[in-house]
C-alpha cells in the first residue's frame, strides 16, 4: 500500500464558522422570578456582575434567576458586564436565543432539539401527500478545534409531514405519534401540556416508522448516495442564502468560510491496517479478492458438515436453483467449495418443507423433532424466506428470529436467503453469495482472513446495544476477545439493568485470561456511547478484586445516523477523505474515516461513502494517555473494522460494536434471556 503523502491530506475542512464575541459592555436583564419570554438561568452560568447583583442566591444549592437576555422590562433589573468575559454557558444561552428569534422571526419553523441547539426546517419539496422539509441544526461551541467559539452547522437529513391533519388520520394510534406541525410550531405530541391550546385540524404529523405501518405505507430502502457531496452541498447551500449577510453577521460575526483542518491534527493510521492475512499467510487488501486466490486464513475444522435446506412448499424451485449456485456457482461465484474449502453436502431427504407460509414454526418444530442428528456430524440450515428485510409486517418479519432460535437451541447453524432477491438479482446474485460462503465460514469456527498485527497481550471489549421497537427495552450485547488480532472467544447478552452485570462479566473474561495466558497488560473497551462513572467504577472495582492495576483504556464509538462535526477533502471532487485518516474532533476527540479510498487503488463508484467513525479516547490512568498510545487504539479500532465476516465489503465500523449490536438485536426472542452455551462461543448471529 503506497503511504499517502501529506499534500495530499492537508486540504481538509470542517463544516465550523468561527468567531469572536465583540467586547465591550452591554446591558443584560434578570429576575428571581418567571416573567412572559424569560429563560432560566442557573447559577453556575452567572457573570460575576450578576453573582454580585444577587449575592443572597450564592448560598442556596439550587438557585436560578430568569433572564430576557437584552429585552428590557420594569419587572427586570439590569446588569452590565462583558459578554467575552461572561462564562461559556452563558453566552451560549445568549446566541442560541437570538439564533432562534432570527429565524423564527422571518416566518421559519424552529425548535430546540434535545441538546437545546436550534433545529430549522425549510420546506424542500412536496408531494400530493406530502411535504418534505430539509433539517439544519446550528450548535454554538467553544473552541474544539481552533481558538475562538465555533458555529457548527449540520446537515440533520429531512423529515415529511404528511398533509392530512391529526383529526383526519382516525387509524392512527394515538401513541405512535411524534412530531407535528401546528400553526408554523414544532410541536412534540406526547409533551403537549393541558394549557397548549391545540386544534388537531391544524396539526400534522411528521412521517415515522409506526405511522408509515399504520397507513399501511411501504418502507422505502435507504438511497445510496454520496452524503459528502449532499452535506456540503446543503450546508453550503443554507450558509451562503441565510447565515453570509449583514443582518445574521450583526447577531453573530461569523467568519467567511469554513474552517480549514490544521495540519497538526490531521493523522494517518500505520501503513499496513489495511492488509488483511489469508490461507498460506498470503496478504491482500481486499477480502474478496484475498480469499477467492488464497483461501480462508484456517479452514473449518468440521470434516463433516451436513447442509440443508428450510423453505415453503411454493419455493422449491428456487432452492434448486440455489443449491446449484452452492454447488457449481454462479457468474464470478465458483460455488462454496471452491471459495469457502468445504466440502458441500447435502443429505437426501433431510430438508425441511413448510405447508403456513405465515405460521410455519410448529412444522418446522415437528420435522425436527423427527430427524435423527448424529453429534459427530455439524448440520446447517439454509432458510430460504419468502419475506425480504423490509417486510412491513413484524409478526412475518419475527419468524427469521424464531427459526433462528429454534435451530440454535439443537446446536445448529443457519443462513437465512431471500428468495426474491436472489430471483430478481439473477446471475448479480453472485455478489450475494460471496457474502453467504464468508459467513458460513465464519459460523462454522473457522477464520475467513486475519489481521496483520503483532499478538499483545490484553483484553479487548466491546459492547454494544440494540433498543427493540416494540417494547422499548434496550438490550446490551458484548464479545470478549483475548487477542488484539480480532478473534472473539466469547459473546454474551442482557437486559440493560446495572453496571455490575457487564463489570461481573470482564471479572470473569479476565480471570479465564489469566489461566491461559499471562497477565494483561491492559483492558480496552469499546463502548457504545461516553460511560459514565457508575458503569467504569465496578468494572475498576473488579480489576482491584483481582489484584490488578493495569490502565482500562474506554473508546466510545459513535455509531449513530445523525451527523455533527465531520470533514471533506477540497482536493477530490467526491470530497470524502482518504481511508485510514483521522483528525482532531475536540479534545480526547476524534473522526476516524473508514471507507475503500486508497491512494493505490482505483475507487468504485458503486462503493458506499461512510461518514466518518467518531471516537472519544479515555483512561482510568491518563498519564497512560499520550500521542503514541493513542495512534495505537485508533489503529486498532480500523483493524477491527476489516474483521467483518458477513460480507466481503468493508465496513465502517469495528467488529466490537457491529457484533455485540446484532447480538443485542436477536436477544429479546429468546423467551429465558439466556444465551444456550452453544451460541457464547459462536459467530451464529451472523
Amino acid at each position: 500500500m503506497i503511504p499517502k503523502p501529506l499534500t495530499m491530506l492537508n486540504n481538509l475542512t470542517y463544516n465550523i464558522l468561527t468567531f469572536d464575541i465583540p467586547t465591550g459592555s452591554q446591558t443584560f436583564y434578570f429576575s428571581k422570578t418567571e416573567t412572559k419570554g424569560s429563560h432560566r438561568i442557573h447559577k453556575y452560568l452567572f457573570p460575576k456582575e450578576v453573582k454580585a447583583k444577587f449575592p443572597e442566591l450564592l448560598n442556596q444549592d439550587e438557585a436560578f434567576l430568569y433572564t430576557t437576555f437584552t429585552n428590557q422590562s420594569s419587572e427586570l433589573d439590569p446588569v452590565k458586564f462583558d459578554l467575552c468575559l461572561a462564562p461559556f454557558s452563558f453566552a451560549k444561552r445568549y446566541y442560541n436565543y437570538l439564533i432562534y428569534h432570527y429565524f423564527k422571526d422571518q416566518g421559519f419553523l424552529v425548535k430546540n432539539n434535545f441538546v437545546k441547539d436550534n433545529e430549522i426546517w425549510l420546506k424542500f419539496s412536496e408531494t400530493p401527500a406530502l411535504t418534505i422539509y430539509d433539517k439544519y441544526i446550528l450548535r454554538i461551541q467553544e473552541a474544539t478545534v481552533s481558538k475562538s467559539l465555533e458555529l457548527l452547522i449540520i446537515y440533520d437529513g429531512q423529515t415529511k409531514v404528511l398533509k392530512k391533519s391529526v383529526n383526519q388520520l382516525q387509524n392512527i394510534a394515538p401513541e405512535h405519534y411524534g412530531l407535528i406541525l401546528h400553526k408554523n410550531e414544532i410541536v412534540n405530541y406526547q409533551r403537549i401540556l393541558p394549557e397548549y391550546e391545540i386544534d388537531f385540524a391544524f396539526a400534522y404529523p411528521s412521517l415515522n416508522r409506526d405511522i408509515i405501518n399504520d397507513l399501511g405505507w411501504e418502507f422505502e430502502e435507504p438511497k445510496k448516495e454520496n452524503k459528502y457531496e449532499t452535506f456540503k452541498g446543503k450546508i453550503s447551500y443554507f450558509h451562503k442564502t441565510y447565515l453570509n449577510n449583514p443582518a445574521f453577521k450583526s447577531i453573530i460575526p461569523i467568519s467567511l468560510s469554513f474552517l480549514k483542518v490544521s495540519e497538526h491534527d490531521i493523522h494517518q493510521v500505520e501503513e499496513n491496517s489495511n492488509l488483511l492475512v489469508f490461507g498460506n499467510n498470503a496478504t491482500h487488501t481486499d477480502a474478496w479478492q484475498g480469499i477467492k486466490a488464497n483461501g480462508p486464513y484456517r479452514r473449518t475444522s468440521h470434516n463433516r458438515v451436513h447442509f440443508f435446506f428450510i423453505f415453503h412448499e411454493d419455493d422449491f424451485t428456487a432452492v434448486e436453483a440455489f443449491d446449484l449456485y452452492l454447488k457449481k456457482g454462479v457468474s464470478y461465484f465458483n460455488g462454496l467449495e471452491r471459495v469457502a474449502k468445504i466440502n458441500y453436502y447435502t443429505a437426501p431427504k433431510f430438508s425441511i418443507r413448510f405447508k403456513d407460509k405465515e405460521n410455519p414454526i410448529p412444522e418446522i418444530q415437528d420435522q425436527l423433532a423427527e430427524r435423527e442428528f448424529d453429534n459427530d456430524i455439524q448440520y446447517f440450515a439454509f432458510y430460504l424466506s419468502p419475506y425480504g428485510k423490509y417486510e412491513k409486517n413484524k409478526k412475518l418479519r419475527a419468524i427469521y428470529y424464531d427459526i433462528k432460535k429454534e435451530l440454535l437451541m439443537k446446536k445448529i447453524h443457519s443462513q437465512a436467503i431471500d428468495i426474491e432477491k436472489m430471483i430478481s438479482q439473477g446471475t448479480a446474485y453472485w455478489y450475494s453469495m460471496r457474502n453467504i460462503a464468508v459467513a458460513v465460514l465464519a459460523k462454522l469456527n473457522a477464520v475467513p482472513w486475519q489481521i496483520e498485527t503483532e499478538l499483545k497481550e490484553e483484553l479487548v471489549v466491546g459492547v454494544g446495544a440494540f433498543r427493540n421497537d416494540d417494547t422499548g427495552v434496550q438490550y446490551i450485547g458484548s464479545a470478549f476477545s483475548f487477542q488484539n488480532t480480532g478473534k472473539f472467544q466469547e459473546f454474551e447478552c442482557f437486559i440493560k439493568t446495572t453496571p455490575n452485570i457487564l463489570a461481573g462479566s470482564i471479572h470473569e473474561a479476565i480471570k479465564r485470561f489469566v489461566t491461559t495466558s499471562n497477565q494483561p497488560k491492559r483492558l480496552i473497551i469499546h463502548f457504545y456511547k461516553t460511560m459514565s462513572r457508575e458503569e467504569i467504577q465496578p468494572i475498576q472495582d473488579k480489576l482491584h478484586h483481582l489484584g490488578l492495576s493495569i490502565p482500562v483504556y474506554i473508546i466510545a464509538i459513535n455509531k449513530t445516523r445523525s451527523t455533527d462535526i465531520i470533514a471533506w477533502d477540497n482536493e477530490w471532487q467526491h470530497l470524502m477523505p482518504f481511508s485510514g485518516t483521522f483528525v482532531k474532533a475536540g479534545r480526547n476527540r476524534y473522526l476516524l474515516f473508514n471507507n475503500t479510498r486508497y491512494v493505490d487503488v482505483e475507487f468504485k463508484p458503486t462503493d458506499p461513502y461512510p461518514f466518518p467513525v467518531k471516537l472519544h479516547i479515555s483512561c482510568t490512568q491518563p498519564e497512560h494517555l499520550d500521542e503514541e498510545v493513542t495512534k495505537e487504539l485508533i489503529d486498532q479500532i480500523y483493524q477491527f473494522s476489516r474483521m467483518y465476516w458477513k460480507s466481503v465489503k468493508q465496513q465502517h465500523l469495528p467488529v466490537t460494536i457491529r457484533y455485540p449490536e446484532m447480538l443485542a438485536e436477536i436477544f429479546p426472542h429468546f423467551e429465558d434471556t439466556h444465551l444456550p452455551e452453544f451460541g457464547k462461543d459462536k459467530l451464529w448471529f451472523l
